[in-house]
């Protein structure tokens, strides 16, 4: 009675077989991390979708009006401020609309902050080549609502070219549209999410930034 035989791998067809593993991760994985930043710039400009629909509802109770980058408050110590965006969330001017999920910063990351706040980008990562300890990655449009006074939203001829909310770059002020607070486009293959007046939201190309001055994409008027 023949005794059967059992094959074994050898030496060399194990290398082989671990070699076409490692090619074939390495093809993959360029193709898993495209995924994934494609999955992450999807969470952000939905949220931005959110922040846009906000906007449109504190025009509705507002007589009309966009919000401000910040309200001025009363008191000595002006506690009842409430901010557009980049603030603590108690402090935060949507809240009622979009209510934060805990008490970290919306708009803003601090240099070895740990929690963050569910309104966010997941592509974002504090820029440790800054030398404060805050950095803005969401803000509001200075040449539109840098003031307390904003203007009607019918002096906005363009609504779905106009930005209001979009991803920056800034360590002085959550706004964007002035020197040293610019739109960010790193964090989404050169793209960077943006809300507009009418309350839609879209990716904007790097290769497609307006100039500070260009109308309608900063202003509400000519």
């Amino acid at each position: 009675m023949k005794k059967k035989t059992i094959s074994e791998f050898t030496l060399i067809e194990l290398l082989v077989v671990i070699a076409i593993i490692a090619i074939l991760a390495a093809m993959l994985l360029p193709a898993l991390k495209q995924a994934r930043n494609n999955a992450r710039a999807i969470s952000c400009v939905n949220l931005f979708g959110q922040l846009g629909k906000c906007t449109v509802q504190y025009v509705d109770d507002n007589q009309g009006y966009l919000m401000p980058y910040k309200n001025s408050g009363t008191g000595a110590a002006a506690t009842d401020t409430k901010y557009a965006i980049g603030c603590d969330a108690s402090k935060w001017l949507f809240r009622s609309y979009m209510p934060p999920k805990n008490s970290a910063g919306i708009g803003r990351l601090g240099r070895n902050q740990k929690v963050r706040s569910n309104i966010d980008c997941p592509a974002r990562e504090f820029d440790v080549s800054l030398s404060g300890n805050t950095e803005y990655i969401f803000g509001i449009n200075y040449k539109i609502a840098g003031q307390n006074k904003p203007p009607k939203v019918n002096r906005c001829s363009q609504p779905s070219g106009t930005s209001i909310l979009a991803e920056c770059h800034s360590t002085e002020a959550p706004q964007f549209g002035a020197t040293n607070r610019t739109l960010w486009f790193v964090q989404h293959q050169n793209r960077a999410s943006v809300a507009y007046v009418d309350g839609h939201a879209g990716l904007l190309s790097g290769n497609k930034k307006p100039k500070l001055e260009s109308f309608p994409f900063y202003k509400v008027a000519p």
